[in-house]
């Protein structure tokens, strides 16, 4: 019995799991747009293609340091969208 119900749970958090959005059905203005509302957010570029995109330093680790990403969109095949947070070659004191 433990099993089942285990499994329904399973089931129900998968089934729940919200997916990315995807970048090539997007115009560039609404990628910016919901990159800035979010802070911080996972974009999908193609089936197996995905980062995370920030807006501001703050969503990224001490220690790393921002770098811009440009993503294919339906408007635009090189949209500036953000961020990604990449290990810094030093330590911000």
């Amino acid at each position: 019995m433990r099993s089942l119900v285990f499994v329904a749970l399973l089931a129900a958090g998968t089934s729940l799991a919200q997916a990315r959005p995807m970048t090539p059905s997007m115009t560039c203005e609404a990628v910016q747009r919901l990159v800035q509302r979010s802070g911080a957010i996972v974009l999908g570029f193609g089936p197996d293609l995905y980062d995370r995109v920030v807006s501001t330093q703050r969503a990224c680790l001490y220690s790393e340091v921002l770098e811009p990403i440009w993503v294919p969109t339906r408007n635009n095949r090189q949209c500036f969208a953000g961020y990604t947070c990449k290990e810094g070659d030093y330590w911000r004191w």
